[in-house]
């Protein structure tokens, strides 16, 4: 459901809307009638855009699954994070060679890389907070 859903949205919205909104998600999670977008740090101009298509999201989940789907979203900050949330990922205080292995795990982020798309870049330096 999730990655059908995932390339339905892609397939059907606008290239900004699904890369700048769908895929900075960390996870998209499914479970009972709910599709969660889980973010991380969120521009509070990127919720509101996400606010907008709240709707249509809706409307392509409910065709897919064949029953209403709500959507909703997390961010990880302020609430708990999903299953994987804690305790994964580099740890903070990164020696060199784990700020270069922290660096590659995000780069390899396909939000990161979405908003590269969107807004040519260069990361020099990453830091886990």
């Amino acid at each position: 459901m999730r990655d059908t859903f995932l390339a339905e949205v892609k397939k059907t919205k606008a290239k900004f809307i699904y890369n700048t909104l769908i895929a900075s998600a960390r996870r998209v999670e499914v479970a009972d009638g709910v599709i969660t977008f889980v973010f991380g740090m969120r521009p509070s101009t990127l919720q509101g855009q996400f606010e907008a298509q709240r709707a249509s999201l809706e409307e392509i989940a409910a065709s897919i699954a064949g029953r209403p789907m709500r959507i909703a979203t997390l961010d990880e900050k302020d609430g708990a994070p999903g299953p994987g949330g804690s305790g994964s990922g580099p740890r903070a205080n990164a020696s060199a060679g784990d700020q270069d292995k922290l660096k590659a795990a995000v780069m390899a982020e396909p939000a990161v890389q979405a908003m590269l798309d969107v807004f040519p870049a260069e990361i020099k330096d990453v830091e886990e907070m």
